[in-house]
């Protein structure tokens, strides 16, 4: 007996979005290893690539190890996104939002990659870790953007939905714009590490007691401040928003309640 040509497509779509669910984490595992190997300078201990100077001796020095397992989660990354881009090709080539971010998100992590070997080999200034990071970010992005996609078809709901984001609601539109927010809170705030600028702003939330900075790098972090700032207005009238528009939607009531606590948090560690 065979199955229904919908409950098919709804068995695929769920497998198809699962898969790109494993590819998101295997890419925020790339940028939190990646962060922990640049706060502990462990790229500069590491000069080689992919291996590092000696290939055929176990490193004895844990910042080796630290750089080896963000290059082995990057290295996990890769048949991920590469079956998920074939699949899509496959199977969902009409579906713009599913083949297009992932056409994408195969083509950025490659230059992604391509790029941190250039880091590594040239010893570039650690300002290019910022757009190493905006660009795992923008991975992370057009990763989620068809899982979320999938997930959507998957359910069992007729009529059969469209495949287009409309942003049509006040609390879309302001949820897309406090992602682009803290896109650029998030940048910034590795630009101004990898600068130097961090001491360069001793007092909080003022800067070594005043709001005019008497330096660049002082700017720079007053800048970086600022833009936490309007980012948290954003995030609490988000917040705000759904709590009185969407609780009938646990999972975004979870998933907006959960993400700007982290926010607020990680500003009050800053």
């Amino acid at each position: 007996m065979k199955a229904h040509p919908h409950n098919r497509n709804l068995h695929l779509a769920g497998n198809f979005a699962q898969l790109t669910l494993a590819g998101a984490i295997l890419i925020y595992l790339v940028i939190v290893t990646g962060g922990i190997a640049r706060a502990l300078g462990a790229g500069l201990v590491c000069t080689g690539w992919p291996l590092c100077a000696d290939p055929w001796s176990l490193p004895s020095d844990p910042l080796v190890w630290i750089a080896y397992t963000h290059r082995l989660a990057t290295l996990l990354v890769v048949p991920a996104i590469s079956l998920a881009v074939v699949w899509a090709l496959m199977k969902f080539r009409h579906e713009r939002w599913i083949s297009l971010p992932l056409l994408s998100a195969g083509l950025i992590f490659a230059i992604q990659i391509l790029f941190g070997r250039f880091m590594v080999l040239q010893e570039a200034p650690g300002l290019e870790t910022a757009v190493h990071l905006g660009l795992s970010l923008g991975v992370e992005m057009l990763i989620i953007i068809p899982t979320v996609v999938a997930f959507y078809k998957s359910e069992d709901l007729r009529p059969a939905k469209p495949s287009r984001m409309a942003f049509q609601t006040p609390f879309s539109r302001l949820a897309l714009a406090s992602l682009a927010a803290v896109f650029i809170v998030l940048v910034s705030g590795a630009f101004v590490s990898a600068s130097g600028a961090t001491t360069a702003c001793t007092g909080w939330p003022l800067c070594n007691g005043g709001w005019v900075p008497g330096t660049a790098a002082g700017w720079l972090n007053m800048i970086h401040r600022l833009m936490v700032l309007a980012t948290a207005f954003l995030l609490a009238g988000l917040l705000l928003k759904a709590w009185r528009t969407q609780r009938t939607q646990a999972p975004i009531l979870v998933s907006t309640t959960a993400g700007v606590v982290l926010f607020f948090s990680q500003a009050l560690l800053g």
